[in-house]
C-alpha cells in the first residue's frame, strides 16, 4: 500500500493510504479547516485556534494504531473493507459539525431536533464524499454508522467502541490536541491504552486490568479537561454570548431547514462570523465579543458527580430559575443568564453489545485466558466518579453582576435544597 504523509504537532508524521486523498481532499473534510476545534477556549488560551480538520486527521490516525496493533499482536482478522472503512468513519466522524461546533448545534438541536452526528450520517449518505467513498468499493452506509459507533455488527462490535467508546481514538485525540494548543499539556495515555487493549470472545474491545491506574489517569484527564478548558467560566461565557448572537441572527436567516447537502455545507466559522457581524439583531454582542466585554460570572456552585441524569432538572428549571432571579434582583431579564454545562463522567458506549457508561476489563490467565473482571473491585475512585460531572453558573453583565449574584445565591440554593441535586 501506498502513502503519503502529515506532519501533525501533537502525532508527529501520520502515515496516511494514498488512496484516501481524494476523501481528504473533498469539500467536506477541507470544511473542517474552517471550524475550529473550540469556540469559547481562545479567549482565555489564545493558542487554541485549531480546526476540526487536524483533529479529524489525529482520530483516523489512532484507528490506525489500534486497528494495527490488534491486528499484529492479537492475531485479530479485519477484512481490508472494514479496516478501510473504519478509518474513514474517524476522518468522517466530525463533518456534521456547524460553525462554532457546540454554538451552532444548540439551535439545530432546538430547531430541528438534530444534532451533527446526524449531519454527518446526512452527508456521508447524499453528498459528494459518499461518491468518492463509493468509487473506493467500500459502502457509505456502513462508514456512516461506524462514525456514530452504531454499526453493530457481530465480531466487530470493538470497531463501534473504538470510534464511539468509552476511552475512544476520539477522545484520545482531542484531549492531548485541546491540552497542547491551550498549553495545559495533559499526559497522552493514547500509546498506553493500545498496547492494553484486547478483543473479548464477544468481540467488545476491553483492557487489561493490570494497567488499570492507566485508565484511572485517562478518566482524571478527561474530568480535569472538562474542568479546565471545555467548561472554564471565560470559555463559557463566550460560548453563551455566540449562542445568544446565533440565536438572534436564526430569526432572519435560514440557519436549519437545509434543502441540500450544499445548503449545509456554506456554513462554517468564516461565513458565519460575516452574518453575525453584519445582522442588526446579533451584531452588538458580537462587537461585544470582539472588545471582549463579556459576561461575568456572578453565582457558581461547588461541581459534584451525580450518579442520575440532571438533564430533567436542567430543561426544566432553568427559564423558571432565570425569571425569579432577575424579578428578585430588578435586573432585565436578557441580562440573566443560567449556565447548566454537564458531562458523563465516563464516555457513554453506543453499541448495543455493552451498557452505557461501562469499561470491559480482562485478566489474563497463565494458560492465556481472558477472564472478564469488575472495575469496580479493582479502581479506588472509578465508583466515586461515575456519573454527571456537572457545574451551574449564572452570569449577568457588569452593572449587575452584585445584584443577580445575591438573587442567584438565595433562589437556586433554596431549590437545590428541596432536591437531589444537594
Amino acid at each position: 500500500m501506498q502513502f503519503f504523509h502529515i506532519n501533525d504537532p501533537v502525532s508527529g508524521f501520520i502515515s496516511v493510504p494514498r488512496k484516501f486523498r481524494e476523501v481528504i481532499d473533498s469539500e467536506e473534510i477541507q470544511r473542517l479547516r474552517r471550524i475550529k476545534q473550540l469556540s469559547g477556549a481562545p479567549y482565555v488560551y489564545p493558542g487554541a485556534n485549531h480546526t476540526r480538520f487536524e483533529h479529524s486527521i489525529g482520530v483516523m490516525y489512532e484507528v490506525q494504531k489500534q486497528l494495527d496493533f490488534l491486528m499484529e499482536t492479537k492475531d485479530i482478522e479485519i477484512d481490508q473493507d472494514v479496516y478501510d472503512s473504519a478509518l474513514l468513519a474517524g476522518l468522517c466522524h466530525d463533518i456534521g459539525h456547524g460553525p462554532f461546533s457546540h454554538n451552532f448545534e444548540e439551535v439545530l438541536i432546538s430547531k430541528s431536533g438534530q444534532a451533527h452526528e446526524d449531519f454527518t450520517r446526512f452527508l456521508l449518505l447524499h453528498s459528494e464524499i459518499g461518491n468518492i467513498i463509493e468509487n473506493l468499493g467500500l459502502t457509505k452506509e456502513r462508514i456512516a454508522d461506524l462514525a456514530q459507533g452504531k454499526l453493530n455488527l457481530e465480531d466487530y462490535f470493538f470497531l463501534d467502541q473504538i470510534i464511539a467508546g468509552p476511552l475512544d481514538c476520539d477522545s484520545r485525540d482531542y484531549l492531548v490536541r485541546d491540552s497542547y494548543h491551550c498549553g495545559t499539556r495533559f499526559a497522552n495515555h493514547s500509546q498506553r491504552l493500545i498496547t492494553l487493549s484486547n478483543i473479548t470472545e464477544g468481540g467488545n474491545l476491553a483492557y487489561n486490568i493490570k494497567g488499570i491506574s492507566d485508565i484511572e489517569s485517562f478518566l482524571l484527564t478527561r474530568l480535569n479537561a472538562f474542568r479546565t478548558i471545555y467548561f472554564h467560566k471565560t470559555s463559557r461565557a463566550v460560548q453563551i454570548m455566540f449562542g445568544e448572537a446565533i440565536r438572534n441572527l436564526s430569526a432572519d436567516v435560514n440557519l436549519v431547514n437545509f434543502k441540500s447537502p450544499e445548503d449545509y455545507l456554506i456554513w462554517d466559522d468564516f461565513t458565519l462570523y460575516y452574518h453575525l457581524l453584519h445582522n442588526e439583531k446579533s451584531k452588538v454582542i458580537m462587537q461585544r465579543i470582539k472588545k471582549r466585554d463579556l459576561l461575568k460570572t456572578c453565582y457558581e456552585r461547588p461541581s459534584i458527580i451525580l450518579k442520575d441524569d440532571p438533564k430533567p432538572f436542567f430543561t426544566k428549571e432553568t427559564d423558571r430559575l432565570r425569571e425569579k432571579i432577575a424579578e428578585r434582583a430588578n435586573a432585565p431579564i436578557d441580562q440573566v443568564f443560567i449556565d447548566l454545562p454537564y458531562m458523563p463522567s465516563v464516555p457513554y458506549q453506543h453499541t448495543s453489545s455493552l451498557k452505557p457508561n461501562e469499561i470491559p476489563v480482562i485478566s489474563i490467565n497463565a494458560q492465556g485466558e481472558k477472564i472478564p473482571v469488575n472495575l469496580y473491585d479493582y479502581s479506588l475512585f472509578f465508583p466515586l466518579i461515575q456519573g454527571y460531572f456537572n457545574i451551574i453558573r449564572v452570569y449577568t453583565t457588569r452593572n449587575y453582576k452584585n445584584t443577580v449574584g445575591e438573587a442567584a445565591e438565595k433562589i437556586i440554593d433554596d431549590s437545590l435544597r428541596n432536591l437531589d441535586l444537594e
